[in-house]
């Protein structure tokens, strides 16, 4: 079944898909059970539906609440010709990619097999809060452990949400064939991703990068229980980042200054996953100069210190992008501020395979669409895409 919106198609003409399905009954079922969690379906589509199948226009019944959403199940027979067009697609983008005119972007000689990305409906997330008592934090990081019941109820596992994310990006960035898988579970009564990270890829699993390797602040030790505030200081960070460090992932914490110089004194970084974090040009450069080996990106809820941003930052992000080369993956999740700039997502680099884009309090400019929607069209490789827009409206998402 496809999911759609008329505000989807037109910002990024994207729809959701799910599937396949080995029988028609399977999709129907699961095109009823996307209508009954779709609002614009609300109070009258099971009353005025019954047990037909798809297809399921919110126009048929809605109050007019300015959105169109269909739901309709593809056939086998288109399955196969979208299949072939994207067999197309992807065999023109590996020809433009190794033309003469760009050698500089040559395919490896090794193909690369590719997991999915996306929703996967057999994912399950395992609720372990308990994961930072039996993995604690290094010392070097300091803070100090605490257990599951010092916290309020629900933090400890927002808590393991946040570094399932870190991780199952890592594993993406590490061995892009693992693929990176989500599943929707309602937390607090919201419908929420949850990022599942690949077997054994999770904190202390023995795929999950090595201890040397990695700057994990996303751990409850760093968490004073009493008042929510982190327990990370500057001095601690920066002993923690050395050039062995491959991996870092930051929670919490708004010393931009301190945080490019941490960034600056790891190695070849691989993949940097920043929470609720303060960035600014600094920090940016810092990123840039690590473009060579960088390969994910991810910015959860993040802000810029000294307000959105401006003409200056657009022009670093756009260097940051450019010298990221290898990008596979780049999420930038705002809260309250759009700071890449349109320009900048026009830097976008051709090797990305994952692209999200989530402004928290607030709806990304409509240039911003403009240009998420020509980067879709443009990056040969993009194979997953959401665009998620301010809270209670529909997400966008492209999945290939």
């Amino acid at each position: 079944p496809q999911s759609t919106s008329k505000a989807q198609r037109g910002a990024l003409g994207a729809s959701e898909r799910h599937g396949p399905y080995d029988t028609r009954a399977a999709a129907v079922a699961k095109a009823k059970e996307l209508r009954d969690c779709e609002a614009a379906f609300d109070g009258w589509a099971l009353r005025f539906y019954g047990d037909k199948p798809p297809p399921y226009a919110s126009t048929d019944g809605s109050a007019g609440d300015g959105r169109n959403v269909v739901i309709r199940i593809r056939g086998p027979g288109k399955r196969a010709a979208h299949a072939m067009r994207e067999a197309e697609r992807l065999a023109t983008g590996l020809a433009q990619v190794s033309s003469p005119l760009a050698p500089q972007l040559s395919p490896p000689a090794t193909p690369v097999t590719l997991g999915f990305i996306g929703h996967d409906q057999s994912a399950v997330a395992v609720v372990d809060p308990g994961v930072f008592v039996r993995f604690r934090a290094p010392a070097v990081l300091g803070g100090r452990p605490s257990a599951p019941t010092d916290f309020p109820p629900t933090y400890p596992y927002c808590a393991q949400r946040l570094s399932d994310m870190c991780h199952a990006v890592a594993a993406y960035a590490a061995e892009p064939s693992r693929g990176a898988r989500y599943a929707l579970q309602v937390v607090q009564h919201v419908m929420t991703i949850v990022w599942v990270p690949p077997a054994g890829c999770a904190r202390g699993g023995p795929l999950a990068p090595a201890p040397d390797s990695i700057v994990d602040c996303m751990t409850t030790d760093l968490i004073d229980p009493s008042n929510g505030e982190s327990l990370l200081c500057a001095r601690n960070l920066l002993r923690a980042s050395t050039p062995q460090t491959t991996v870092f992932f930051c929670n919490t914490f708004s010393d931009h200054e301190a945080l490019a110089r941490a960034i600056d004194a790891c190695g070849a970084l691989m993949t940097v996953c920043l929470i609720e974090c303060a960035l600014s040009p600094a920090v940016l450069v810092a990123l840039a100069a690590k473009g060579k080996s960088l390969r994910a990106l991810h910015l959860h809820a993040c802000s810029f210190a000294g307000g959105h941003g401006g003409a200056a930052e657009a022009v670093e992000w756009a260097e940051l992008l450019r010298a990221a080369t290898s990008l596979v993956w780049f999420y930038a999740g705002w809260m309250g501020c759009a700071p890449v700039g349109a320009a900048a997502l026009d830097a976008l680099p051709p090797s990305l395979h994952a692209l999200g884009y989530d402004v928290l309090r607030m709806s990304p400019p409509a240039d911003h669409f403009c240009a998420l929607d020509a980067a879709q069209r443009r990056l040969p490789n993009l194979r997953w895409l959401m665009v998620q827009p301010e809270e209670g409206q529909s997400s966008m998402a492209l999945a290939r």
